[in-house]
């Protein structure tokens, strides 16, 4: 073997390790990223089926319009006469007087409302619109699905 053949036989590899190298660390950065990412999006796409921190709680009717909308303001009912203008909403669903209702749906706008999607009493599906504003729970009964 030459002189000339030995650099190159020696020399080829020599350059070629460190390149190696990197492409394996970015093929591992990569993979890591990727599990990342599906972690996050299987964790989302499981809680499509609950509500959000701030929706939950005690609530007490405040107004109710003809359009079904209706305004809550947070805490519990303080008049003893108004049995039926609670709603405690936790993250599963809620219960309004004589209602039981389980969340089937729920998915949020870029506003952060929530469509949700409700199974009631075993034999009612219904789909709401949940906001909040000031403090204020603003829910409307709609026929959007989401």
């Amino acid at each position: 073997m030459k002189r000339r053949e030995f650099v190159t036989f020696i020399g080829g590899p020599a350059v070629a390790w460190p390149l190696a190298k990197r492409r394996a660390k970015m093929k591992c950065i990569l993979g890591l990223a990727t599990a990342a990412l599906a972690a996050l999006t299987i964790d989302a796409n499981a809680r499509d089926d609950r509500l959000p921190a701030k929706f939950v709680g005690n609530w007490c009717l405040a107004e109710h319009t003809a359009d079904h909308l209706t305004f809550y303001r947070r805490g519990r009912c303080t008049n003893p006469d108004s049995v039926d203008d609670w709603l405690t909403i936790s993250p599963d669903g809620f219960e309004a007087h004589e209602m039981h209702c389980k969340v089937l749906v729920a998915q949020a706008n870029k506003r952060g409302d929530y469509l949700v999607k409700f199974w009631c009493d075993e034999n009612l599906i219904q789909n709401y619109w949940f906001s909040l504003f000031n403090d204020r729970l603003y829910v409307s009964l709609t026929d959007s699905e989401p």
